[in-house]
């Protein structure tokens, strides 16, 4: 009896109750041509844009066929950290 207490109690504390970020491959037509990036745009009816530092440019970011725009939640690019 205890040890199904203990399997019961472990359950519970496996359950990772933080959401996490829900990254996604999308395609931006950047300054090196086509390419692919991780990018968390979240849910939304907004353009999903990312700028890459250093140049600041913003690029629309597409689904993997290149012609379909990605939605998301923010007006705000995300912004991509290059060196």
């Amino acid at each position: 009896m205890l040890a199904f207490v203990f399997a019961i109690a472990l359950s519970f504390a496996t359950v990772n109750l933080s959401p996490e970020r829900a990254y996604e491959t999308g395609r931006v037509n950047g300054p090196n041509g086509w390419e692919t990036i991780d990018v968390d745009c979240g849910e939304g009816q907004l353009d999903c844009k990312v700028k890459f530092s250093p140049s600041g440019q913003e690029y629309q970011v597409y689904e993997a066929d290149e012609t379909t725009p990605r939605t998301g939640s923010s007006s705000e690019p995300i912004l991509i950290i290059r060196e």
